[in-house]
Order: structure tokens, then C-alpha cells, then sequence
């Protein structure tokens, strides 16, 4: 009974109504439906206000409450009036549902509602708190039941967590009950609990970390697959293509000057050398074939390996790596970095490999084994070349599509051209039909309409056709075509000297290996090292390589060389043996050329050339650096040859003051002073990096001021060198003596005393020949400080 009267519809217990469904619930800061419940807000409540009026209920107040999306209405108290009938009123007569949409309900308010506008956002668990006696489960239900359909009702600490069905069911529960007071003077407080806790994902993400761990791997994976992979793809498209590129727009849409004089005049550079103009040829008979394996591009430094292909490369689409720039990377990090910006392959985040080391790294502590954030450095540099071979593949495919498309314009443009002839030369005339249908003649009233072309004779247009066709000078081959829209892949400085990079290069040649056999692109592999060509035939075992080798000119051909690009000059007898000092280096033959052509005489260029590579090789190669050699080994290399146009492998790597250090040996050929001429595989001579370098080593040679402070420099480390071995040999010695002190005799003490005597007789000739050798350089020192 108490339940019931505290339950009763009479509206004269209570003034205030709460109206629930009438908005959408929001649920958090960011829903969206919250925009459109501030729309709809003022339409509603003004109509909920007319509909009440019109009912006869006099309406106080409506207060909305967007969050809970109800409103409160406060009427007038009436004892006649119920709640049951305000919602018939309202909902069944009134089709506030239909207007609402949503499962709206008037309920009466039996607490003091809390309207707070905090961020406790509504869910279908509410806390209950109560302050006075205890209240049982089974009137908390009777009270809330009538709000909505009950799941669970759980005592706690200090109150209740009583779950609905529904939210909309808790948000009116919570707004008329809060504030309500039982019979026994229990006092109810209600606030949303949410059914999860507020760390709740974070704390299970945390706890399940062989779960989240591969899923957020995935996740990247497959961002990364759907988002940047396209952007990378188009970015290597267009760095192919040249499409942002400023040199493409200015040959495509300005014309300054002639073009085709300005290529004649540019030519092959070196073309006046036949070996340059027959490799010119080869390379560009095998660019115009279906690529099959890799063109190779070998020859020392300045040999003119570049201003070959760059002129081959005018008029083709282009991607070039230049493997040197990528190996001054510091980490593999960077590595990968500098291969990207080689491609063009962008976006790249480089940062996140640090990230991804340090991830693995908590991931062996939270799960016993690493995740796969951290990828091997093998497996990006796949994943880079792989996106650029699709876009490769594109820029081929693009290319060819738009000259095809070029032909069937031309193609329709000359079968229009033909029509026009073959009209102009009837005899025929047009009539108009529907001169006819004014006229009136007969039937033909009825039926002229339309303007009647002429009959075109198919033989004839099919003839015409043939004749513009053959004034074409371009004929269309689609084979041909095909060739020529394939891209060019330029890998420069492929295992160049001193690399130490056999992953990129492996990877590399296997990825060159797959665009030649797919037919995507042409390879060509430019590199100073002979022995590049073994890496490359492991990638392509069957297929021979289509090599050339760019060695320096010999005198004659260098001297035809500079007397063509000197047309307007006539070179003396004396010229031409000053020119032969330069060598058949193309890069120091054009830098002649260079320097006569601004005014200077071939002598004076000459001692220009010879001044400038003698200064290098002081700043660079005699002074102390960290590149691996000493200056006095770099000194004795310079006037060996200085004397001789090479010397022995073997007898400069024994003797002082190299004493074995291969090591040094290559570090001065990776810069270029020396080369070192292999015979059946093994190294057998020694000969200038350059062949102005030997015209350049006899100047320093014979600057006898700084020919002797080197050599003073030089003798005084060779005599601490003999005299290190000498204090060696002479402990040797002592050895041997104390060994003879047993018997009282010297060199007699072992059973054998022939060994002891044998070892030191040898030792005594080594501390003599040392000795010697000092005594000699000491003289030569003394000579030596005289002249500076």
C-alpha cells in the first residue's frame, strides 16, 4: 500500500513532469548528435508548450535538458488532472513520437532533480547513495522498475549499482527520483556509472599486450598500405616523368631559340675520341631493344662515364640512384633516408625506426620476444625499391598510352584532312533537302529534309589517305613505341672502392635484375670498379652483361681531341707534345679545352692544370689526414713514380714504409692517387690514379725545398723504424748471452751450440745492415737540411 500511494498519477502530488526521449541522448563530449538536438530545441518545446495549452494545462515552465534528452515541464497543480492523461494527450493523441521519432514518455518527479551541467554523460548503469536507514533491494525496485526494464541490481559499499536496459530508461530515472525521500527518511542520490571504467582500455590494452602487440602492427601495416603507399608510388611517378620538374615545363611550353642547334652544338661529349663515339653507339643500340640484362658502365674517375649517359638521357624518362651518396649515411637509419630521397620515394619517416628499436626492446620484457616493429634494414630497402618498381611500371605504361594517343589524334586529323581533299576535288554538289520540302515538289515535299552530303568513293579517300600518310615523317611503329616509353634505371658508383655496403649492393642488383627480366626498365650500372661486374653477374647468372669499359685516351686520339674542339686554333708541334703531358683523362682533356678558351695559351693551361693537381695532392694526400694512409707512404708512392710509369705491387707492399699494410695500399687507390693494375686476378703493379698526377708528381719531386723537408720528415721516421729493430734485435742478443751463462761460456750453453752461434751471427748482420742504413740516412739528412 505504501508503494502504491507513493506511486500515485494524481498530478496534485506533484507539479513537475519529466518529458524523456524527446532529444538524443549524448553520450559523450564530442557526439554529434548533440548539433541537432540544439537545432531541434526551441521547435520542440514550443511545441510541447501548444500541445499542453491546447489541452487545457496551464504549462509554468519547460526546462530541456539536451544531455539526458528529456525536459521538465512544470504545470499548474490540478487534481483532476493525471499523468496518464497528459500522456495519452501527448503521445498517443498527440504523436509526439512520431514528431520525436524516439520511444518518448512522461513520467511524474517524485525527487529534487540535480541539473548539473558537468561532464557525467548518461549510461545505462546508475549509482544509488542513500543517507539514513537501509533500504532493501526490493523497494529500490518498486521504485525504479517503472522507468524501465531492470538487469541487475548489486549492493555495494554504501549503496547500489542497479543496471537497465536501456539509457534512456537510467537518464529518467536519474532525473525524477534524485533527491527522493522514502517513507523511512532514507534520502536517495543518483549519478551515471559507467559500465566501463574510465582506465578500463588503457589498463587491458596494457595487461594483453600479446594481443594488442601484432594488432597494432597490422594496424600500421595496413595505414601505411591504404595511405602513404599511393602518395610514395606517385611521387617515384613523377620524379620519373618529371612532372614538377622546371627543366620538362621550359622544354615543353618555351622555346628559346633552335633547339636542334643547340643540340648540334652540345654533340656527344668526347665524341672526337672513337672509343667514346663507338660506346655512345653500342648504349644506344641496346636502349633501343627490348631490355634482356644490364649495360655496365665501367672506367676510372673523369673518363667521361657520366657525360656520356647524360646525353644518351635527353629525351627518356629517368630514375638515378647514385649509390655514393647513399653510403655516407652514418646508420642504417639514414641509409634508408638517402635510398628514398634517391628514388623520390615520400613520405618517409625515418624517425620511426628509433622508435620501432626501442618498441622491440619493451616488447622483450613485456611479452619474452620481440615484435617485428624493428624491420631489418634488408627488408626496407625492399619495401622502397618494390613501390618504385610499380611506379616505374606506370610511368612506362603512362608514356606509351599518351603517344598512342598522339598517333590516333594525327591519324584521325589526316583521314579528316583526306575527306576535305577528296570534296574539294568532286565534282559533285551538296543539295539541301529541305529546299524540296518547300518547294513542293511531289513527294519529295514530304520527304526532303536534311542537307544530302556528297557520296565520298572509298578507293579514292583510301588512296589520299595513303598519300598524306607517306608525308608523314614520323611513321607510327607500336613495337618501337613500346621501346621507347620504357624508363632508364641509372645506378651510379655501384660498388664503388671502398664501399662497404653489401647489402644495398646486393639488394640492388636483385631488384635491377627483376625490372630486366619483367621488361619494366633498362639498368645501366656506372662504376670505377672493374671487379662490380662479378656482384652483378650473381644477379643475373644466365644473361651476359652488356659491358663497356672507358679507359683514357692515348696520346694521339687526345691530341685529335683537343685539335677539334680548337678548330679556330692551330696547335704547334710544342702544343702537342705539352698536350701529351695531360694524359687521355677526358675530364682534364676538357678542362684544357676549357682554359684555352677563355684566352690562355696551351703552356700557360697546361702549368694551370699541373699547379692545381700538384696542390691537391699536398692538402689532400701529404698531409696528415684519417683516411687510412700515412704521409710518408703517399711520398715514397710519388717519387717511385715519378721515376717509373708504374712499379711492383709486391715490392712496394714489403718494403718500408707500407711493411705489409695492404690497408694503406687502398685507401690511397679509393682516393685516386694510385691504381692498382690486377694481372690473372691478383694485384700486380702500381700506376698514377690520374695520368696528370705523374706530370704532377715529377713538379713536386723537383721543388727541391719541399722534395727535401719531406724527406727529412721521411728519413726520421725510417730511422726511429731501424733503430726500433735494432733495440729489438739487441735484447734478442742479451737473451742469448744470459743463455750461455749456465757453463760459463757464451753461445755454448745448448746441446746444439751451432743454433745459438747461427742466430746470433744473423742477429749481428741485422743490427749491421740497420746500422747502416742509419748512418746513411743520417748523411742524407744532413744533405737534405742543407738545401732547405
Amino acid at each position: 500500500m505504501r508503494a502504491r500511494r507513493l506511486f500515485s498519477t494524481a498530478a496534485s502530488e506533484t507539479n513537475k513532469l519529466y518529458i524523456s526521449s524527446i532529444f538524443p541522448i549524448r553520450y559523450g563530449r564530442f557526439d554529434p548528435r548533440y548539433a541537432y538536438s540544439l537545432l531541434r530545441e526551441h521547435s520542440l518545446i514550443d511545441y510541447l508548450r501548444t500541445r499542453l495549452n491546447d489541452n487545457g494545462i496551464r504549462v509554468h515552465s519547460i526546462e530541456s535538458r539536451l544531455r539526458e534528452g528529456g525536459a521538465f515541464v512544470t504545470v499548474s497543480e490540478d487534481n483532476s488532472l493525471s499523468t496518464k492523461s497528459i500522456r495519452n494527450q501527448l503521445i498517443d493523441n498527440g504523436n509526439l513520437r512520431k514528431t520525436t521519432l524516439l520511444n518518448t514518455n512522461v513520467f511524474p518527479v517524485i525527487g529534487s532533480p540535480f541539473n548539473e551541467d558537468m561532464d557525467r554523460y548518461p549510461s545505462a548503469q546508475l549509482r544509488v547513495d542513500y543517507n539514513g536507514p537501509q533500504i532493501s533491494q526490493e523497494e529500490l525496485y518498486n521504485i525504479f522498475r517503472r522507468y524501465g526494464r531492470i538487469m541487475e541490481i548489486e549492493s555495494s559499499s554504501g549503496g547500489f549499482d542497479l543496471t537497465y536496459q536501456s539509457t534512456s530508461a537510467s537518464t529518467a530515472a536519474r532525473s525524477c527520483v534524485h533527491g527522493f525521500v522514502t517513507d523511512s527518511g532514507t534520502k536517495l542520490k543518483l549519478t551515471y556509472q559507467p559500465r566501463v571504467s574510465k582506465h578500463f582500455y588503457k589498463d587491458w590494452i596494457m595487461s594483453h599486450p600479446r594481443i594488442v602487440v601484432p594488432l597494432l602492427v597490422f594496424l600500421i601495416g595496413a595505414v601505411s598500405y591504404v595511405i602513404f603507399d599511393p602518395v610514395r608510388e606517385y611521387a617515384i611517378k613523377s620524379k620519373v616523368m618529371r612532372t614538377f620538374s622546371l627543366d620538362a615545363v621550359k622544354k615543353k611550353w618555351l622555346v628559346f631559340g633552335d633547339n636542334s642547334v643547340k643540340s648540334s652544338s652540345d654533340g656527344v661529349v668526347a665524341s672526337d675520341i672513337q672509343e667514346r663515339r663507338e660506346a655512345f653507339e653500342s648504349v644506344n643500340i641496346w636502349l633501343n631493344e627490348s631490355p634482356s640484362t644490364f649495360i655496365t658502365l665501367t672506367g676510372a674517375r673523369g673518363s667521361g662515364k657520366s657525360s656520356l649517359l647524360k646525353n644518351l638521357m635527353r629525351d627518356r624518362q629517368v630514375l638515378s640512384i647514385d649509390c655514393a651518396q647513399v653510403c655516407r649515411a652514418e646508420n642504417d637509419a639514414q641509409l634508408v633516408t638517402e635510398l628514398a630521397d634517391q628514388t623520390g620515394y615520400w613520405p618517409i619517416f625515418g624517425f620511426l625506426s628509433s622508435v620501432s628499436n626501442l618498441l622491440d626492446l619493451a616488447s622483450v620484457g613485456l611479452i619474452g620476444t620481440k615484435a617485428g616493429f624493428a624491420t631489418p634494414l634488408e627488408d626496407q630497402l625492399k619495401q622502397i625499391l618494390s613501390i618504385t618498381t610499380k611506379a616505374v611500371e606506370k610511368a612506362r605504361d603512362l608514356k606509351f598510352s599518351a603517344s598512342k594517343s598522339q598517333h590516333d589524334d594525327l591519324k584521325l586529323g589526316l583521314k579528316q584532312a583526306a575527306e576535305e581533299e577528296v570534296r574539294k576535288n568532286s565534282n559533285s554538289f551538296s543539295h539541301d533537302g529541305r529546299i524540296d520540302c518547300i518547294a513542293g515538289n511531289g513527294i519529295m515535299s514530304e520527304l526532303g529534309v536534311g542537307i544530302e552530303t556528297d557520296d565520298i568513293d572509298d578507293q579514292v579517300l583510301s588512296l589520299t589517305l595513303n598519300r598524306l600518310e607517306g608525308l608523314n615523317k614520323n611513321n607510327y611503329d607500336e613495337e618501337k613505341e613500346k621501346i621507347k616509353s620504357i624508363p632508364v634505371v641509372i645506378v651510379k658508383n655501384f660498388d664503388f672502392k671502398g664501399a662497404d655496403r653489401d647489402v644495398l649492393f646486393d639488394v640492388l642488383s636483385t631488384w635491377a635484375s627483376n625490372l630486366v627480366l619483367a621488361k619494366v626498365a633498362h639498368v645501366v650500372f656506372v662504376s670505377d670498379n672493374v671487379s662490380s661486374n662479378k656482384r652483378l653477374a650473381k644477379a643475373l647468372p644466365n644473361k651476359p652483361l652488356n659491358s663497356i669499359s672507358l679507359s683514357d685516351a692515348d696520346m694521339h686520339n687526345s691530341v685529335k681531341f683537343v685539335m677539334n674542339r680548337l678548330r679556330n686554333l692551330t696547335l704547334s708541334s710544342d702544343d702537342k707534345k705539352l698536350i701529351e703531358l695531360i694524359g687521355g683523362r677526358v675530364e682534364d682533356l676538357e678542362d684544357l679545352v676549357r682554359k684555352v678558351r677563355s684566352g690562355l695559351s696551351i703552356q700557360e693551361a697546361i702549368n694551370q692544370i699541373v699547379v692545381t693537381s700538384a696542390s691537391e695532392l699536398r692538402q689532400n694526400i701529404l698531409a696528415k689526414n684519417e683516411h687510412g694512409w700515412k704521409p710518408e707512404e703517399a711520398w715514397s708512392i710519388i717519387k717511385e713514380l715519378s721515376k717509373e710509369e708504374k712499379v711492383s705491387y709486391a715490392s712496394t707492399l714489403i718494403n718500408w714504409p707500407f711493411t705489409g699494410n695492404e690497408g694503406s695500399l687502398q685507401a690511397l687507390e679509393q682516393h685516386d692517387l694510385i691504381t692498382i693494375v690486377h694481372k690473372n686476378g691478383r694485384p700486380a703493379d702500381i700506376v698514377s690514379g690520374k695520368p696528370i698526377y705523374r706530370t704532377a708528381f715529377k713538379q713536386l719531386v723537383n721543388d727541391l725545398p719541399y722534395k727535401a723537408l719531406l724527406d727529412v720528415t721521411s728519413n726520421k721516421l725510417k730511422r726511429e723504424y731501424k733503430e726500433g729493430q735494432i733495440r729489438k734485435w739487441e735484447t734478442e742478443l742479451l737473451d742469448l748471452k744470459n743463455i750461455g751463462l749456465d757453463d760459463g761460456t757464451f753461445f755454448t750453453s745448448f746441446r746444439s751450440p751451432s743454433a745459438t752461434q747461427l742466430r746470433a751471427e744473423y742477429l749481428l748482420k741485422q743490427i749491421y745492415a740497420a746500422q747502416s742504413t742509419v748512418n746513411k740516412i743520417e748523411k742524407e739528412s744532413d744533405k737534405l737540411k742543407k738545401v732547405m
